[in-house]
C-alpha cells in the first residue's frame, strides 16, 4: 500500500513537474512577446520623437524668417525716412533698397536691424556693390564706393 502511494505521489509530482515545464515554457513565450511588443513600442515612440524634433525645428526656422522679415520690413522704413527716400550713392528716388554695411551674416545679433548698419541705395547702385565687390570688403572701402572715389 505504501507503495501505491509512493507510486502516485510520484506520479504527481511528475506531472506537476511537466505542468511547471509547460507554464515556464508558456510564461518564457509570452515574456519574449512582450519584449518584442516594447522594443517595437520604443521604436515608433523614437520615430515619433524625431518627426516631432524635425517639426520643431521647421517651425522655429519659420518662425526666423517670419520675424526677420518684418524687422527687415520695419527696418527697411526707418532707412527711407532718414534717408529721405533717396539712394545715397547716386540720388535717384526709384527702385530702393536697403543694404547691411556689415553683412548680417558675420555682423551680432543686436546689429543686424541697427539703422547705423544700414544704407539705402538703388538697385543698380546696390547690384554694383555687390557684383563688383565681396563680402569681406571693409567698411572704408565701402564708404570710398559710395563716395564715387
Amino acid at each position: 500500500m505504501e507503495y501505491e502511494i509512493l507510486k502516485r505521489k510520484t506520479i504527481e509530482a511528475e506531472s506537476m513537474c511537466i505542468e511547471t515545464d509547460r507554464l515556464l515554457s508558456r510564461v518564457q513565450y509570452i515574456r519574449e512577446e512582450l519584449l518584442k511588443e516594447i522594443d517595437n513600442y520604443i521604436f515608433t515612440l523614437e520615430r515619433q520623437k524625431q518627426r516631432i524634433e524635425g517639426d520643431a525645428i521647421a517651425l522655429n526656422r519659420a518662425l526666423r524668417v517670419v520675424k526677420g522679415e518684418k524687422q527687415h520690413k520695419e527696418w527697411r522704413n526707418l532707412l527711407l525716412m532718414r534717408d529721405r527716400f533717396s539712394c545715397q550713392r547716386c540720388g535717384k528716388t526709384e527702385n530702393l533698397e536697403a543694404h547691411h554695411i556689415v553683412p548680417k551674416s558675420v555682423c551680432p545679433n543686436g546689429m543686424k536691424w541697427a539703422l547705423y548698419n544700414g544704407i539705402i541705395l538703388c538697385k543698380e547702385c546696390h547690384q554694383e556693390w555687390h557684383n563688383n565687390y565681396n563680402i569681406g570688403s571693409s567698411i572704408y572701402i565701402f564708404m570710398k564706393w559710395l563716395k564715387n572715389d
